[in-house]
């Protein structure tokens, strides 16, 4: 069992200073406490900011399905336990929207629109289009919406950010109703991940719009639908009931595949050479030193600067699906060899510099129609850590072979450059606490 959750950090950076954010053990522990003291001395005040800071569960929107057929599908969302709460804040009103099925997410300052989370499958290669109807809607006059970070800027003594670019505009937030993700693999079946925006707020006119009741139509174009479904067993149909949005039309997505060994071409020979492994848990900038291989029993004396190696697939896991698409041969990682006596060769004093990451990681996404950066570490691709090991291998090599550098860039020559005052970081908490099957 896992208690995961994802927190948006934020800090404030004085002239000359710098902020680093460890992710040790005893580092999430001590951020867990500090945010359940947190939200312990705000209950009483404002008890509904809540889950404006910390969401353990993501629930995925209702929909009915009205209408299918191979090349649309009709659905109708209605939201449910729809509560409206109003609070003051330094004075100001803030207006905070909830239902069952919604959480909010994106960055701080901007208002804390609930969006509910699906996914649909199509055929692959095919473009999608979508057309919305209102059926129950409800417009909310007056009406400022709570920032997100409302609490922790409060409990710092520091006035509520705005994002000033967003409350002082007269477009719509977000832009769009509905976000279709890029199309991706889904326990074999192609699927875009749905991202449906039912609040819509116009924040210079302080006006939410409301809509309780939808009709969607999705529409696929081009593409290649299958005459027969693929065989899904009980397990598998259970899965896609629950995840998916469309599990009728799912099967008719997906190629019957038989089940069959692939070869893979590969131009290396693990068996020739030295290779060793370098365990890396965490991201960072890694150092080894020619003192730290000759103390390993390396013979440093032979190795050529120019000929040091090092490979990895980048720390990502690789799919489940064997039909997926992988790497299909080691991966070389550009990296800095330090040569202080500039004669070729690895020396006690020499340096190995490369950056490095752990398992999982964070990969840029959209959210409201804007950048954001999501967590992924499982191969189902789901926002968790790797399930069988906690630690990324890297492989050390050595050959006569030029090996990748890393490019020198010229930086930027600004005479008045921009001095940050502060940031927004993110921050993905995941404990294995209790062994269900008393496994390992």
């Amino acid at each position: 069992m896992r208690l995961q959750d994802r927190f948006i950090l934020t800090g404030t950076l004085q002239k000359g200073q710098s902020k680093k954010i460890e992710s040790k053990g005893t580092i999430r522990i001590e951020i867990l406490f500090q945010y359940i003291c947190l939200l312990e001395k705000q209950m009483n005040k404002v008890p509904w900011i809540y889950i404006i800071i910390f969401f353990p569960v993501i629930l995925y929107g209702r929909f009915d399905v009205i209408e299918q057929s191979m090349n649309s599908i009709t659905v109708e969302y209605r939201m449910e336990n729809f509560n409206h709460s109003v609070f003051e804040i330094e004075g100001q009103e803030f207006h905070l929207f909830e239902m069952r099925d919604g959480s909010s997410r994106g960055n701080f300052g901007q208002p804390a629109v609930p969006v509910v989370l699906n996914r649909l499958a199509i055929p692959p290669g095919a473009r999608v289009s979508y057309q919305i109807s209102v059926i129950e809607s409800e417009t909310i006059n007056n009406a400022m919406m709570l920032p997100l970070g409302a609490l922790e800027f409060r409990q710092d003594g520091r006035p509520v950010f705005l994002d000033a670019e967003v409350y002082n505009s007269a477009a719509p937030f977000p832009a769009e109703q509905i976000v279709l993700g890029d199309p991706y693999d889904f326990r074999g079946i192609p699927a875009v991940p749905i991202e449906l925006f039912p609040i819509t707020c116009y924040p210079s006119s302080r006006q939410v719009l409301v809509n309780k009741a939808l009709r969607i139509v999705f529409r696929f174009s081009g593409g290649q639908i299958f005459p027969t479904a693929k065989t899904v067993s009980s397990g598998e149909k259970s899965i896609l009931q629950e995840k998916i949005l469309n599990p009728g039309q799912a099967p008719f997505f997906a190629a019957e595949t038989p089940a069959a060994f692939r070869k893979m071409a590969v131009d290396y020979d693990l068996s020739s050479g030295e290779w060793f492994r370098i365990p890396v848990k965490e991201e960072g900038i890694y150092q080894i030193s020619g003192a730290f291989l000759k103390e390993a029993g390396v013979d440093i004396s032979s190795i050529q600067t120019d000929g040091i190696h090092i490979y990895n697939y980048g720390g990502f896991a690789l799919p489940y699906n064997v039909n997926a698409t992988r790497p299909q041969d080691l991966n070389e990682i550009a990296i800095k060899v330090t040569d202080g006596d500039q004669d070729g060769l690895l020396d006690e004093s020499d340096r190995i510099l490369f950056y490095g990451k752990g398992l999982g990681g964070w990969k840029q996404t959209l959210v409201a129609g804007r950048p954001d950066w999501e967590f992924t570490g499982n191969p189902d691709g789901t926002g968790t850590l790797f399930p069988y090991d906690d630690t990324n291998y890297y492989l050390l090599t050595f050959n006569l072979q030029p090996g990748k550098r890393i490019e020198t860039v010229a930086s930027s020559q600004s005479t008045n450059p921009i001095q940050p005052v502060a940031f927004t970081d993110h921050f993905h908490f995941e404990a294995d606490e209790n062994n269900i099957l008393s496994s390992g």
